[in-house]
């Protein structure tokens, strides 16, 4: 057990020492509580760093408790310039994003786990990303106000792709349906997939999808 010990000296009227009372607490109950909390913030700690996406833990004053090492390297920032900070202040107020705002303050109060949530901002030393926000609710124990788990993924690199992959497709579809030639394409079975109307106009009638008729696929 762990004890707490107070050694406190009594005098007498002419003020002389004349012994000392000893008050022993056995604080083995709040020891331990201490070292579990301990241990709960390592674990938590490790688990954060593990993750490869960007992390925050807030308070319920939006203060960082804890951000990981991805969300340092992503936005070039320190633990100093993070940690016990308010999230809204960081870089300037940089992360002051009316989306974000909405978020913690409206959304997630009310579902306590948001999911995707899209944010596109401007961020100081990066340039304009595109976010998906993933907020939990954390709660706590002894009545204390619950965290806040925020995952930050940057998808703007899978948006810009998505986006040219789109008009890539919208480009051959044009050209597809009005390019000068019949055209029509088969699958490795030779069963019709699509066709142009130009093909239509050439055989006399449209070639029904599935069509294995070898005048069409032969």
């Amino acid at each position: 057990h762990w004890h707490s010990l107070n050694i406190l000296p009594y005098r007498t009227l002419d003020n002389k020492i004349d012994g000392v009372v000893l008050m022993l607490l056995d604080i083995d109950a709040m020891k331990s509580a201490n070292e579990q909390l301990r241990h709960s913030a390592e674990f938590l700690r490790g688990v954060t760093d593990t993750v490869r996406v960007p992390l925050l833990v807030l308070d319920a004053d939006l203060k960082i408790i804890a951000a990981n090492e991805s969300f340092q390297s992503t936005f070039k920032v320190s633990p100093e310039e993070t940690v016990n900070r308010f999230l809204y202040s960081l870089g300037d107020g940089q992360w002051n994003i009316p989306r974000l705002r909405e978020l913690l303050e409206q959304v997630l109060p009310k579902l306590h786990t948001v999911t995707d949530f899209e944010v596109e901002h401007d961020f100081e030393g990066i340039g304009r990303r595109k976010m998906l926000l993933n907020a939990r609710t954390l709660s706590q124990t002894n009545d204390r106000q619950p965290m806040v788990l925020l995952a930050i993924e940057d998808i703007t690199e899978r948006s810009q792709a998505e986006a040219t992959l789109r008009e890539s497709e919208e480009r051959f579809r044009t050209l597809f349906e009005l390019g000068p030639v019949a055209v029509y394409y088969c699958d490795a079975s030779g069963v019709i997939q699509n066709f142009n109307r130009h093909a239509a106009e050439l055989w006399g009638r449209a070639p029904a999808r599935g069509d294995t008729d070898e005048h069409f696929c032969g």
